[in-house]
């Protein structure tokens, strides 16, 4: 079972004679939030000004150095914006990215670990989502964000060429330039990052909830049943 075309063919060139059965990891379709600031205000946010959400594990892979530069490369056009980085810190990499970001530190929001209502709160709340991993086999947090119909920023490096091909945000190189500067098209062209974000909530409803992953799982079963009952 994989998760990404590029998990898949991991697992083919490992496994040559094997099936590789193709489906990603699902994710529930939020209802629709109340008002952004009803939100960010329960999420523990400010309310005025566009919000860059990170979620995830704050470590060396996740490559938050890069963002940290981008979101720096951000604020003259965007003076209002915050960075929220939420998740939990692992080997104390927090204190290396506070250190690149000491300068634009009252921008900066961490909030540790958040599970369920919060982090709903804090993706409804957001004006984009970044992803720049050196490398992930999925990426949950970009189709929770897609879910709650937020633009999502992801690098090459990770394997979301559905953001491209549906135009749910953008899918650019893995540095710092090109992430400042799909924030910054986000952030300048509120109506089409809207656009973007309810394209990627379609997507999701199409292809990411749980009943489109257990109807893949399902047939793979029924085919499966079929070769042996011949």
């Amino acid at each position: 079972h994989a998760t990404s075309a590029e998990e898949g063919a991991t697992l083919q060139r490992r496994f040559p004679k094997a099936r590789v059965l193709m489906a990603p990891n699902g994710v529930d379709l939020p209802a629709r939030p109340a008002t952004s600031s009803t939100l960010g205000a329960s999420a523990g946010l400010p309310i005025a000004g566009p919000i860059v959400l990170y979620l995830g594990r704050v470590h060396p892979i996740k490559r938050l150095d890069l963002l940290a530069d981008a979101f720096r490369r951000v604020l003259p056009a965007h003076p209002d914006a915050h960075l929220v980085i939420a998740g939990p810190d692992e080997a104390d990499h927090r204190a290396a990215i506070e250190l690149l970001l000491a300068d634009v530190a009252d921008r900066v929001i961490w909030t540790g670990p958040v599970e369920d209502e919060r982090k709903h709160a804090l993706l409804s709340a957001a004006s984009a989502l970044v992803l720049c991993s050196n490398a992930e086999s999925f990426g949950m947090s970009v189709v929770e964000a897609m879910a709650a119909a937020v633009p999502v920023v992801v690098t090459r490096t990770c394997p979301w060429a559905d953001v491209a091909r549906y135009d749910t945000g953008a899918w650019v190189d893995h540095d710092a330039g090109s992430i400042a500067n799909a924030l910054r098209q986000l952030l300048d062209h509120p109506e089409e990052a809207r656009a973007k974000g309810e394209r990627g909530r379609a997507l999701v409803a199409e292809q990411y909830t749980w009943d489109a992953v257990a109807r893949t799982f399902v047939g793979a079963y029924e085919s499966v049943r079929a070769a042996v009952a011949v």
